[in-house]
């Protein structure tokens, strides 16, 4: 299947306030490994895009997922934040969670979660 190896994020506040989020990942996608760039207006978005060009020429299949909605939030007194995503393929909608130590990482574990998904259930 696939996994990510590492990644890079960066936020920029461009002028006239037009923030651009880029994201950068190392992917093995079955032996290969492939390092790509996301855009966009977040970092979901950031992390979404990078992934759907590392993984869609191997799983077509994910040409209709989407992300309906998501919440990120970070737990009072702990050192840990949530990521609760729903996913849509086009014909069923779903949830993942996962959480990490910030926010990037919890962002990033549910993208892959829901990816994942959509590939063992659809192929």
């Amino acid at each position: 299947m696939f996994e990510v190896l590492s990644f890079k994020m960066r936020v920029e506040q461009c002028p006239k306030g037009v923030i651009e989020t880029e994201a950068i990942l190392k992917v093995n996608v079955n032996g290969e490994i492939k390092d790509l760039v996301g855009e966009g207006n977040d970092v979901k978005d950031a992390f979404y895009q990078a992934l759907r060009k590392a993984l869609l020429p191997t799983y077509p299949c994910l040409a209709e997922l989407e992300v309906v909605c998501y919440e990120v939030f970070g737990l009072e007194d702990n050192d840990f934040v949530i990521a609760t995503f729903v996913f849509s393929d086009g014909e069923k909608r779903w949830a993942e969670i996962r959480d990490s130590v910030n926010a990037c990482g919890a962002i990033l574990k549910v993208l892959v979660a829901g990816f994942k998904t959509t590939i063992k259930e659809t192929g």
